[in-house]
C-alpha cells in the first residue's frame, strides 16, 4: 500500500481526509468540511505546511511549565469544525 491522503464522507455526510502511512495506519484525520473542494484545499494546506513547517520539540526539558498548549486547527475556505 502506498502512503497518501484519502478523501471520504463521514457518517454525517461531511467530507474529511486522512493521511495514511505505508503500513496502513492512520497518521492524521481532518476536521469535517461541508464541501469536497474545501476538503481538497485542506489536503493542499497540510502538504504545504508539512513540507515547509519547522519542528518544535515541546517534550522533556523543552516543555513549557504547566500551561495548556494552544491548538490551531487548519481551516480551508468553506470548511467547518
Amino acid at each position: 500500500m502506498a502512503a497518501g491522503f484519502e478523501l471520504y464522507l463521514d457518517g454525517e455526510g461531511d467530507h474529511r481526509f486522512r493521511l495514511v502511512a505505508v503500513d496502513g495506519s492512520v497518521m492524521l484525520t481532518s476536521e469535517a468540511y461541508a464541501q469536497e473542494d474545501a476538503a481538497i484545499a485542506g489536503i493542499w494546506a497540510v502538504q504545504e505546511v508539512a513540507a515547509t513547517g519547522s519542528i518544535v520539540d515541546l517534550t522533556g526539558s523543552n516543555a513549557p511549565e504547566a500551561v495548556s498548549m494552544p491548538h490551531w486547527p487548519l481551516h480551508a475556505t468553506g470548511g467547518r469544525s
